[in-house]
This record gives C-alpha cells, structure tokens and sequence, in this order.
C-alpha cells in the first residue's frame, strides 16, 4: 500500500525496472541544466509516474519546468516575493493592507473592532458564515461581529479576520502560500504557548503576516512602512528581532530543514505535523 518517489532521480540506460514501479519521479531543477531537464522529461512521461520539479527557486524556475508540463512542483519560490522595483501596492490591495494592520492594534476596543469589520461588508460575512459553521460549534446561532467578538473573544475574531483578508490578496499567487502562512501562525502559537510567557496570539498573528512580502511582491520592510504595527511585531517581521523574530526565525528554519543539530526537533516535528493537519482543517472550513 506504500507509494514510491524515486529523489534526485537522473536517467540511466537500463533504469525502466524503477520506472515501472514508482509512483513518483521527482527531478532536481537546480541539479539539471534545461537541456538535460527537457530529455529526463520527454524519457519518463512514457512511465505511468507522477512528475515532481524540485527545488524551484525562481518565477523562471517555475516558467519553465510548467512549459515541461510537470504535474507537481516543490520549492523555497513559493514564499519568496517577485521583487519589482519602484513598485507599489495596488489602491485596492494598500486598502486590504491598511485595514490589517488596523486590526492588530492592542489597544482596539470591541466597538472600534466591531466597526472596522463591519466596514468591509464581505468580510463580514464570510466571518459571519465560518463562526457559525460546524467546524466553530458555536451552540447558538451568531448574528452579528459585536456578538461574535464578545462570544469567540477578540484576539480569535482578528485572527480569523486578518487570515480572510490575507486570502483576498492570494488571488493571484499559489495556495501553498497561504497553507504556509497558517503553519507558521500555529506553530509560532504552539511554541508561545509551550514555552509560557508570550502572547500566543501576537505569535500567531507575527507568523500569519511572515508571507505579506510575497504576497504583495514588495520588500518586508516596504510592506509594513507606515502601516501602524507594533515596533515589536515590526521588527520579527522586517529582520527577525526581538523575541517574536527569533521564534519566527527557528519556525521557518524548520521549515526550510536549517535547524541546529541542539535543537529540539522531536518537538518541533510533532508540532510541525499538529499545524499542518490545523491548516488543512481551516482552509477546508473557510473554502465551506
């Protein structure tokens, strides 16, 4: 019952017995030049294989291994932003941006909450429609953002907000960014909470916000000058400072497989793997 991934696969002659039986092929963008890539291609498409590109780094990466028809691609480009210099946030996208920002603000009261929400009459109601869907298992029916901010709690409530609002600036990229963006969020929040004494929900929020840059294709610091964020989160964003930074810094190493040999991996694994399943509930829950 077990499928097999041939990794780092390069054609041989007299290889076909592997082919037959794999159920995967996985090439090595970075370790075939175009040519080479092209031929591999052409010899295995034959094989009844799954075609996986790794390592795609770059949009040219990307471009050319889906001009080879690939049917799965792996790779570092998925959370990295396109750099377009000179470049601004569209009105519609800096508005989005403005609004997120607003939202974590620590200081907001329930009726300043209540009034940003409602002022994006969409968000409203996809909030309104996943609080009151069965994955929430709210007992009584929630009928409006003021009632839910006061049921579900406020730091909740901005989560969920600011995570449909980042959704809306995905339209145009991979939904591996956002699945990436939810584990990170859960995992900051699980190591906050494992560890005691940070706010697990600013954790959340520093790890949900750490793909603003490749949303918006603009420099981190770009995207969050003269957005009203905490200097704090501000700074774990921008060059992984502080606290906050540095337990963003050791999620995304995890990620990424660049942890230290000290580091505590059986943990971080087993958090790693609460976080991925967490994410696909929650994307299952809001795509109801």
């Amino acid at each position: 019952g077990y499928k097999l991934a041939l990794d780092d696969f390069v054609y041989r002659p007299g290889c076909e017995p592997l082919l037959a039986i794999a159920d995967y092929v996985k090439l090595d963008v970075m370790a075939l030049d175009p040519e080479t890539l092209a031929d591999h291609v052409a010899r295995i498409r034959p094989h009844d294989v799954i075609l996986v590109a790794e390592k795609v780094e770059t949009y040219e990466d990307l471009a050319r291994c889906r001009t080879l028809d690939f049917d799965l691609y792996q790779g570092y480009f998925f959370c990295r932003p396109q750099m377009i210099t000179g470049r601004r946030p569209a009105a519609n996208r800096l508005a989005v941006l403005q609004l997120i920002a607003r939202l974590q603000d620590p200081d907001a009261s329930i009726a300043e909450l209540d009034a940003l929400v409602t002022s994006d009459p969409a968000l409203s109601y996809r909030l309104l429609k996943y609080i009151n869907s069965a994955y929430c298992g709210m007992r009584t029916t929630v009928t409006s953002i003021h009632q839910a901010l006061v049921m579900v709690g406020t730091e909740m409530v901005k989560g969920w907000a600011t995570l449909m609002l980042m959704s809306e600036l995905s339209e145009d990229k991979p939904p591996e960014l956002i699945t990436t963006a939810l584990i990170r969020a859960r995992m900051c929040e699980l190591a906050a909470r494992s560890a005691g004494g940070a706010d697990s929900h600013q954790c959340f929020t520093v790890g949900l916000l750490s793909v603003l840059d490749a949303l918006l294709d603009l420099p981190m610091d770009q995207v969050v000058e003269g957005l009203p964020f905490e200097e704090e989160t501000r700074a774990a964003l921008c060059g992984g400072g502080g606290p906050l930074g540095e337990l963003l810094r050791r999620v995304i190493a995890y990620e990424q497989a660049r942890l230290s040999e000290e580091a505590n991996l059986e943990g971080l694994a087993a958090s790693y793997l609460e976080s991925v399943s967490w994410a696909m509930e929650m994307q299952q829950a809001l795509a109801a």
